[in-house]
């Protein structure tokens, strides 16, 4: 490292730190990968594979706003769809459940759901609608997951769900009522 230091070969640089970060790691020592992280991303802010693995230790450090802003950028260097995909759900996860930010990650579930229709995202984009109290936007997107679903028990699920929030959060009896015989329809035992 001090050899490459002393040529001023940042690439060199960059690959031997990201290496001994990933070591420090093995060994459990944490906060030196992350030290060496962050060192590599003075020499290179938009090496991705440096991003990733920074925003992973910033969370097992507890630094859940710093893990959230290497996210970020992140996806602003990553071109890769599929690792796009599973940093933004990542990302949506960190802010949701540390930070307590619902609307950023319903917005990087939103962008995941643009690229690849996946059930599991929806139904986690729709825990979040209905904790951060978006009523609209929760029965739109169960409405839209029951048109998809190609099993009836799913589908009335998604319509006593439905029913609920118009019953207990908007005070509509017609529209609780409505879905209710919708979700009858598909599960006429329930």
């Amino acid at each position: 490292l001090n050899r490459a230091q002393i040529a001023g070969n940042g690439a060199m640089q960059a690959q031997l730190l990201f290496a001994r970060a990933e070591l420090r790691e093995e060994l459990g020592d944490i906060r030196g990968a992350s030290r060496d992280l962050k060192r590599l991303l003075g020499l290179d802010p938009r090496h991705g594979d440096a991003l990733a693995k920074q925003s992973q230790l910033l969370v097992r450090l507890g630094e859940e706003q710093a893990a959230a802003k290497a996210l970020e950028l992140y996806l602003e260097v990553e071109e890769d769809a599929e690792k796009r995909g599973e940093a933004e759900i990542m990302l949506s996860q960190l802010l949701a459940e540390s930070l307590e930010d619902f609307t950023g990650a319903i917005v990087q579930l939103e962008h995941v759901l643009l690229d690849n229709d996946d059930d599991a995202v929806r139904d986690r984009l729709i825990t979040y609608m209905i904790r951060s109290e978006k009523w609209d936007q929760a029965i739109a997107e169960l409405s839209k997951a029951a048109a998809q679903r190609s099993n009836d028990l799913e589908r009335a699920r998604d319509y006593l769900r439905i029913a609920e929030i118009h019953r207990r959060h908007r005070g509509d009896a017609a529209a609780a009522h409505g879905a209710l015989e919708r979700a009858r329809q598909y599960d006429p035992l329930n």
